[in-house]
């Protein structure tokens, strides 16, 4: 999987640049990304690497906002992360793509996408769908009862994983996703 996001620049003075605040581009903002990578893969993250500069001067190493991840998971899978704030814009915000044998897939900007499986079939194409609507109306479903919420482990997989490459960023080395001892 791989997953490029042209995320922009903000300033040094941005409340997400402030490590306390913000936690940074990588604990802020992409850390939906890696949740999104934690949910397509058929199996949990092992460990994640990163590497990663800033775009302006002065910025604190967990507000590196030009950073690639990469988590192997369980099953052998991996996931790249490309974040870049200072990237032209030209090739669009965001694109996801993946493969497996036969099969590949693209979203760009979720607005469009295709998937091939071996003839192409377009997905999308009216207007940027980011989900919310829809985890709204689950959000509405779970309140009155209609539905049961998601597995909170889910949630911490794709967290710890997040804290991992913010430690390899700092480290510079691969390093574990470490489950908490239950």
């Amino acid at each position: 999987m791989s997953y490029r996001v042209n995320a922009g620049q903000i300033g040094a003075d941005h409340w997400l640049n402030d490590p306390a605040l913000g936690g940074g581009c990588l604990k802020g903002e992409a850390c939906h990304f890696v949740d999104f990578l934690c949910d397509q893969a058929a199996a949990d993250p092992l460990t994640v690497s990163a590497a990663g500069f800033p775009s302006l001067p002065g910025l604190a190493l967990a507000a590196y906002d030009n950073f690639t991840l990469q988590l192997r998971f369980g099953d052998g899978t991996t996931g790249t992360i490309t974040y870049a704030a200072d990237a032209p814009t030209g090739p669009g915000k965001e694109r996801f793509e993946t493969s497996s044998p036969g099969s590949f897939a693209v979203i760009e900007d979720f607005k469009r996408g295709a998937i091939w499986q071996p003839r192409k079939r377009g997905l999308g194409g009216r207007g940027q769908d980011k989900g919310f609507a829809g985890q709204y109306r689950a959000i509405a479903a779970i309140a009155a009862g209609e539905a049961e919420p998601p597995a909170p482990e889910s949630f911490v997989i794709s967290t710890l994983a997040t804290l991992a490459a913010a430690r390899s960023l700092a480290s510079g080395n691969p390093e574990a996703v470490v489950r908490p001892a239950q």
